[in-house]
């Protein structure tokens, strides 16, 4: 069955015949689920900053159609707007105990904070277009910071006040005059710099048009030199500094040393050895790593264990935050430190879980007391989101994947029905542990969902990584298979009630596996899914372009000449004969990653071999759908879900 939804007028009939059809079939959940607006909420804090002596709190936070800067009292209380915008807001900071000041596009506010005599806040803005960067708001030093410029193929950094960077626009013909005192220039762009709290620079990495490049001053201040280089393809030879070593000079750094993952590590540039290993997980890259907001030593490492997000504190600082947490806050490795005072007995962290989409928190180590400072999508019921649990599936070869599952918070009789969701890529993505709109909202209307790390995933080590290369419709769906059946057993699961859902590659995964197994899948639901591999390598795709396309693509999936039988082999779109579940075909107007030729040449086949399906157009949206894109889809894929799952279970009461 085909469905068009171009015309107005055929749109309203469909919707009351869907209307009308859902009324009559059992649904998953008898109370009804979440509307998909209130998952996909944009209200949010974007960063909170502690005033070096923890007085004060300024934040920055949206509401999904504009961005507010805010301030208030480290003990909470009054809320005080000093500035709204529609344009980013990136990073903001304390210059000193009474200044701060954030980026909001290419606007920089500058605000004086202070008291009035009724003890009401008061707040100035000074609102300046500067070019340039943040480096560093110089903690140590009162009203003045480090600013960073990029002109001509040169990256500098520059020791201005704040004076200086309130009278910006009066400076005319910035390209060609000093701003400020310069620091220190390399000859690359997209520097990151690294200093000391006193604003002497001691590294920086940045990017010369064929290599990333490492610098290196002697003595904090000093001349920069070289002392790495190394081309983005050669992965043993990434190094990236990231901040001060324990011992005076060194730095510690990023670095796979001749393994398949990239770990933490101190390391003398002196004599070009690694001193010591700091932490280098076996089965995954550390990804990020977050500072002392006061004497900008590394604090920890960011990791994904396997799907969970982590935070491995070194040991010194570890000790340092662990002894000032409360006991009702979580372990410290579950938060991330985003800022603290001067002593930091006052600070604030950030934490999140599949059921809590993200929360900052202020402590008070002196009063032992914890308070919230502000919740994203701050009107979403936390007590009706399901968890989520992992749990380790051997595939067909014995090759260890991890999987994740998300049961309802009611199952009734018999089990949950089952939706399958393999990940987008394939290669170098992965599910997490982390807050889902679109899970919890299958999951409120009484949907099991199941998502499998499959090998090719991240977060697993670079071999796990190299293992998924040329199985598409192979060693993937076999892992794919393997947690199914693993998840079939259970008694909270009906199995027999089970649709595949995925979107990019998971779209192309969702149908081959439907293919693979005719009698598996009750339903299948494609969202701007590959379904002919060929012409994805050739010109289906905006990928195919690039200059080494065809080399990523034979080291990924397979050489579009010498494997070409096999490529279409595994594609949906010559296999569809094999098909007997309905399927929904999703797609975006916009995606130019996998076009919507893909979703037009599956819909032709299908017809050509009469097999039962719906087409959703999605206008403009593109690879990735928006808020507003997921919000429009979520309400037609829970009812084709209905449609197909529902009438398995007649013991269910019927859903709104």
């Amino acid at each position: 069955m085909s469905i068009d939804r171009s015309g107005i007028a055929t749109s309203l009939l469909l919707a009351f015949v869907i209307v009308a059809s859902t009324a009559l079939t059992s649904a998953p959940s008898a109370a009804g689920g979440h509307a998909p607006h209130q998952l996909f909420a944009t209200d949010m804090i974007l960063w909170a900053r502690v005033s070096p002596d923890g007085k004060w709190l300024a934040l920055t936070s949206t509401d999904g159609k504009e961005q507010f800067l805010h301030l208030e009292r480290a003990e909470g209380g009054e809320r005080k707007l000093i500035y709204r915008s529609k344009d980013v807001v990136q990073p903001l900071y304390w210059v000193d105990d009474d200044t701060f000041l954030a980026r909001f596009g290419e606007q920089t506010v500058l605000s004086d904070v202070g008291v009035t005599n009724s003890g009401e806040i008061e707040a100035g803005e000074h609102v300046v277009k500067a070019l340039g960067t943040m480096v560093s708001a110089l903690p140590l030093e009162a009203e003045t910071l480090l600013w960073g410029l990029e002109m001509r193929g040169v990256s500098s950094i520059h020791r201005i006040t704040v004076d200086d960077l309130a009278n910006y626009e009066e400076r005319a013909n910035l390209r060609e005059q000093e701003f400020g005192t310069k620091v220190a220039e390399i000859d690359c762009v997209s520097a990151t710099w690294l200093t000391t709290p006193s604003g002497a620079p001691f590294a920086a990495h940045c990017w010369n048009d064929e290599q990333w490049l490492t610098y290196h001053a002697a003595e904090p201040g000093g001349p920069l030199r070289k002392i790495h280089q190394y081309d983005p393809a050669d992965e043993q030879g990434w190094l990236k500094p990231m901040g001060p070593g324990e011992q005076p000079g060194n730095l510690i750094v990023t670095a796979r040393r001749d393994r398949s993952t990239i770990g933490l590590y101190e390391y003398d540039p002196r004599t070009e050895r690694f001193v010591r290993e700091i932490f280098h997980p076996e089965d995954a890259d550390v990804e990020y790593v977050r500072f002392d907001p006061v004497t900008y030593e590394v604090l920890s490492a960011q990791w994904n264990d396997g799907s969970m997000r982590r935070f491995t504190y070194l040991d010194s600082s570890k000790r340092r935050f662990e002894d000032l947490l409360g006991a009702d806050d979580p372990p410290v490795d579950q938060i991330v430190v985003e800022a603290s005072s001067a002593g930091r007995k006052r600070f604030v962290y950030w934490t999140s879980s599949p059921t809590e989409p993200g929360a900052h928190y202020f402590r008070d180590v002196d009063r032992d007391e914890t308070r919230l400072v502000g919740r994203s999508m701050r009107d979403l019921d936390r007590d009706r989101l399901a968890p989520m649990t992992t749990f380790q599936v051997e595939s067909t070869d014995g090759l260890q994947i991890e999987a994740l599952l998300t049961v309802p918070l009611e199952v009734p009789q018999g089990g949950a029905p089952l939706v399958v969701m393999p990940h987008g890529g394939p290669i170098g993505h992965h599910d997490s542990q982390r807050f889902d709109p679109m899970i919890q909202y299958l999951a409120s209307w009484g949907f099991a969902v199941l998502q499998a790390n499959y090998r090719g995933s991240s977060g697993y080590g670079e071999d796990f990584q190299k293992a998924g290369r040329k199985q598409w419709a192979r060693g993937i769906e076999d892992d794919l298979d393997a947690a199914f059946e693993q998840t079939a057993s259970r008694p909270d699961i009906d199995a027999s009630r089970a649709c595949i859902i995925g979107g990019r590659y998971g779209g192309f995964s969702a149908v081959a596996s439907a293919i693979r197994h005719p009698k598996r899948f009750q339903c299948v639901v494609s969202i701007n899914g590959v379904s002919d591999v060929p012409f994805m390598m050739w010109d289906g795709s905006d990928a195919a372009s690039a200059s080494n396309a065809k080399q990523i693509f034979r080291q990924l999936i397979g050489d579009p000449v010498e494997d070409y039988d096999h490529l279409v082999e595994i594609s949906p779109v010559y296999n569809v004969e094999a098909l007997e579940a309905p399927v929904l075909v999703v797609y975006g107007t916009w995606d130019i990653r996998v076009p919507r030729d893909h979703s037009h040449r599956l819909i032709a086949m299908l017809d050509l071999h009469g097999k039962e399906y719906e087409e959703m157009i999605v206008h403009r949206e593109g690879h990735s759908f928006s808020r507003n894109g997921w919000i429009r889809t979520l309400g037609n894929l829970r009812r084709f879900l209905e449609k197909h799952l529902g009438d398995a279970s007649p013991s269910l009461a019927a859903g709104p």
